[in-house]
């Protein structure tokens, strides 16, 4: 139960890194092109503008670790499979010091202007050493 809670804690930071994200590219493509129109356009622009394609990896990988966290999944999360999820989120957020990750490489300039991301950025983190704690030596 502890590894559910710690990966509930993480999607729950990682809702919040999203939004952030989601807030600072969309200001930069308002510069360009004018304001998005509503919710409705936000998400035409989320799913299918290449503006906001670089935050597919992160929907993606928030999908994942809700599918572990499923109440009718059986069995429950497994370590390795939580392992697996803090490696490849710590790969694209550029924690593991590996920058040419495509994720890692739009993301990390981002921090540098947006704090809300900052924000979200240290919420994430968080949660990934307690996530890392959970998991012991794995």
């Amino acid at each position: 139960m502890a590894l559910e809670s710690e990966l509930t804690a993480l999607t729950n930071s990682l809702r919040k890194l999203h939004l952030a994200l989601i807030e600072h590219t969309r200001i930069a493509y308002e510069r360009v092109h004018g304001s998005v129109a509503g919710p409705g356009e936000l998400l035409q622009l989320l799913t299918r503008d290449p503006e906001f394609a670089w935050l597919h990896p992160l929907s993606e990988l928030m999908a994942w670790v809700d599918e572990l966290l499923d109440p009718r999944r059986d069995p429950r999360p497994q370590p390795e499979e939580a392992a697996a999820v803090r490696n490849e989120l710590s790969r694209m957020l550029g924690i593991t010091h590996d920058p040419t990750h495509p994720f890692a490489a739009r993301y990390l300039p981002v921090l540098q202007d947006s704090p809300h991301a900052v924000m979200g950025h240290a919420a994430v983190r968080e949660a990934l050493r307690s996530l890392t704690a959970a998991l012991g030596s794995i």
